[in-house]
C-alpha cells in the first residue's frame, strides 16, 4: 500500500499521468519533517498533472506571445524548450495568464478537431487579444500606398 497526498484532486481522473515526489525513498534533511511520525508522512506527493505529448500541444496552440527582437543568443534549443514549457504553464494555470498578454496567431492553420481528446487545457478565444500590426497602415486603418 502506498500513502499518497495531492492537492490536484479536482483535476485528476483514473488513468491520468502525474508527476510527484517520492518521499519514502528520498533523503530529506528537515528538522520539522523529522518531528512528524513516520506513519503521518505520505510515501508520494503528487504535484502536477502530465498532459499529452508536447509536440501535439505545440501544434494545436493557436496563440502566441510577443517578445523583444534582437537577442540572437535567445534562438537556442534550450530557450525554445523553456518557451514551450512556459506556454504550457500558461495554458494550465488561469491565474498565471491573467497578467500576460496572449495574442491570436493568424499564421496557425486550424487543424482537424476530430483528434482532439479534450483533455489538454487550452486558452479560450475570449482570453486572446487581436494582434495589432501598425506597419503599412495610417491612423485611419487604411493601407498606405
Amino acid at each position: 500500500t502506498i500513502h499518497c497526498r495531492t492537492f490536484l484532486g479536482h483535476l485528476l481522473n483514473v488513468g491520468d499521468s502525474v508527476l510527484g515526489l517520492d518521499l519514502a525513498n528520498s533523503n530529506v534533511n528537515n528538522s520539522e519533517l523529522e518531528k512528524l511520525a513516520t506513519d503521518k508522512i505520505p510515501d508520494v506527493v503528487l504535484v502536477k498533472k502530465h498532459y499529452a505529448d508536447k509536440a501535439l500541444r505545440n501544434r494545436k496552440r493557436k496563440w502566441k506571445l510577443k517578445h523583444m527582437e534582437g537577442f540572437p543568443h535567445m534562438d537556442t534549443e534550450s530557450c525554445n524548450d523553456e518557451y514551450a514549457d512556459f506556454a504550457a504553464d500558461l495554458e494550465e494555470d488561469a491565474g498565471m495568464r491573467q497578467n500576460v498578454n496572449i495574442y491570436k496567431d493568424r499564421a496557425k492553420v486550424p487543424i482537424d478537431e476530430d483528434d482532439d481528446d479534450g483533455e489538454c487545457p487550452q486558452i479560450t478565444l475570449a482570453e486572446m487579444l487581436d494582434d495589432l500590426d501598425l506597419m503599412g497602415e495610417d491612423a485611419t486603418g487604411e493601407e498606405e500606398i
